[in-house]
């Protein structure tokens, strides 16, 4: 949620989408290694007038051997989507 509307506040900036992936990395990097983000505004044409969307992919190592036993690894990816609507 933090990164979409980091994305939302600095959507007029030809540099947002690295700065919103250096801003998220920061957040998330004493928990998370190796996180793919993607970000996507819904309106290419004019981004003040449709939504971003933040997609977060990671994989994290599994504490509990028996979540590993059912699950057949030791690591569980984890995502995470949010959509929030770019306003002027």
């Amino acid at each position: 949620r933090e990164g979409a509307r980091y994305a939302v506040v600095c959507s007029e900036n030809e540099e947002c989408e690295t700065m919103t992936v250096d801003h998220i990395n920061n957040i998330i990097a004493p928990v998370l290694d190796d996180v793919e983000i993607t970000i996507t505004y819904t309106d290419l044409s004019d981004k003040l007038s449709g939504d971003v969307v933040v997609h977060l992919e990671a994989d994290m190592h599994i504490l509990t051997p028996v979540l590993g036993i059912i699950n057949g690894r030791q690591t569980k990816t984890l995502t995470s989507e949010v959509v929030m609507k770019v306003e002027t």
